[in-house]
């Protein structure tokens, strides 16, 4: 393994050398060594130059230079409340819970959005658990 790369969640890029003359652009994340060949065969004499913090790999091969970009992870969300019903004005706090769908890993971050209708009502940080809590009341306008 030549590492040539490294960001700050401790994602490496490198090369993976069977011997002097052949070998595979790699990425290493959560402890498993990806072979970044699979995404395209044009990558197979790749030579991965840095990984942002989004990551993101800039890979130069023969073919040309490409730039290698994640889907984001699936996710699930919850909807709790912290009661069945609320009177007119009365506060209700509803919890917006997501996590990462397996076999991904990771919690998810920044802003989760309530939306009344498909409309933004307000956009809560998401907590190191990936929750968000907002409490609400109706009011007149």
């Amino acid at each position: 393994m030549l590492p040539t790369a490294l960001n700050q969640h401790a994602e490496v890029v490198g090369v993976l050398t069977w011997n002097l003359t052949e070998g595979a652009p790699f990425l290493y994340k959560g402890g498993i060594v990806y072979d970044l060949t699979t995404v395209s065969p044009l990558l197979k004499d790749g030579m991965p130059y840095g990984i942002n913090d989004r990551g993101q790999i800039v890979i130069g091969a023969s073919a040309g230079i490409y730039l290698l970009t994640p889907k984001p992870a699936d996710t699930a969300t919850t909807l709790t409340s912290d009661r069945q019903s609320a009177a007119y004005g009365q506060a209700i706090a509803l919890t917006a819970t997501t996590a990462v769908v397996p076999p991904e890993t990771g919690v998810p971050t920044g802003d989760t959005k309530f939306l009344d209708d498909g409309v933004l009502v307000v956009a809560v940080h998401t907590d190191a658990g990936g929750s968000a809590t907002v409490r609400l009341a109706h009011s007149e306008k």
